[in-house]
């Protein structure tokens, strides 16, 4: 079994972030009646984009900010927060769909707007990607859980 961990390493210049906007310009406070990911993102119960989502995802554009013309294979990254999701190039989407087609779901998001270079990049092949499988790996037998003492005594 191979396992994979993908990380974002804020020190590589070519670490960048995007964000989905309905253009290239940034907006604050956010329009309650236009698409937003992190406030209307759904997914399937078996982890999938809904319809409701890729149609909203096709409206957008994804604003990013890079130090670099180059771009990374792997644009943001996995979170806890629901529709913060990463998007991977073409190249990782195919490794990561040649090891394991059922593992990912992805969704193209075009086009992309460079916002320091002020250039627009379309046709990239770059895909929000939300993970379908999670796989148990927790060994107990090589695992020690220890308690943690906060400042204020309480301990978890």
């Amino acid at each position: 079994m191979n396992c994979y961990r993908l990380v974002t390493d804020y020190a590589d210049h070519r670490s960048i972030n995007g964000q989905l906007y309905p253009g290239r310009e940034r907006l604050s406070p956010y329009p309650n009646d236009i698409w937003n990911e992190f406030r209307d993102m759904e997914f399937t119960e078996d982890g999938r984009f809904t319809e409701r989502s890729r149609v909203g995802i096709s409206k957008m554009t994804m604003l990013i900010n890079p130090k670099t013309r180059k771009l990374p294979d792997v644009i943001g990254s996995f979170s806890v927060i629901v529709g913060d999701c990463p998007a991977f190039g073409p190249k990782l989407r195919a490794a990561v769909q040649s090891l394991d087609p059922d593992l990912c779901d992805f969704c193209e998001v075009d086009p992309i707007w460079d916002e320091r270079h002020q250039r627009e990049l379309r046709e990239l092949g770059y895909s929000l990607t939300t993970i379908r499988k999670r796989i148990d790996c927790w060994d107990p037998e090589r695992t020690k859980v220890g308690m943690r003492t906060s400042r204020d005594g309480s301990t978890y």
